[in-house]
C-alpha cells in the first residue's frame, strides 16, 4: 500500500517529500490495520501492540526519512531514494519492534461494567 501511495503521489504531483510522507502513513496504516484484523488479539494485547508498533514506528520513520534526505541530496532520484529509506526504516522498525514486544509489561485497560440497577 505504501509504495502503491508513492507511485500514485508522484505520477501526480511530482512531490518527493509529499510521496515519502503519504506512503509511510498509508503503509502503517494498512500494516497495523492488517495485523489487527488477522490476529483478533484482545484488547490488552492490541493496546500493547499499537504502542510498541507506534513508538518504535516512529524511531524507523526518522532512521528512514534521514536515510531519504541523504539519498535525496546525493543521488537525486526520487524511486532509488524512496526505496533506500523504505529498505532501512522496514529494518530498523522491525529489529527494534522485536526486542520490544520480548519485553514484559502489562497495559490494564478498564472493562465497562454494568451499573447497578
Amino acid at each position: 500500500m505504501g509504495f502503491t501511495s508513492f507511485a500514485v503521489s508522484m505520477f501526480f504531483w511530482q512531490n518527493d517529500t509529499f510521496g515519502w510522507l503519504l506512503s509511510n502513513v498509508v503503509g502503517g496504516l494498512s500494516h497495523f490495520t492488517a495485523n489487527y484484523f488477522m490476529q483478533r488479539q484482545s484488547t490488552e494485547k492490541i493496546a500493547k501492540n499499537f504502542l510498541v508498533f507506534n513508538i518504535t514506528g516512529i524511531m524507523g520513520f526518522l532512521f528512514a526519512t534521514g536515510m531519504f534526505a541523504l539519498a535525496i541530496f546525493l543521488i537525486k532520484e526520487s524511486n532509488v531514494s524512496w526505496l533506500l529509506g523504505s529498505m532501512v526504516g522496514t529494518t530498523t522498525h522491525y529489529l527494534l519492534n522485536n526486542q520490544a514486544m520480548k519485553l514484559n509489561f502489562d497495559i490494564k485497560i478498564p472493562h465497562k461494567t454494568k451499573a447497578p440497577n
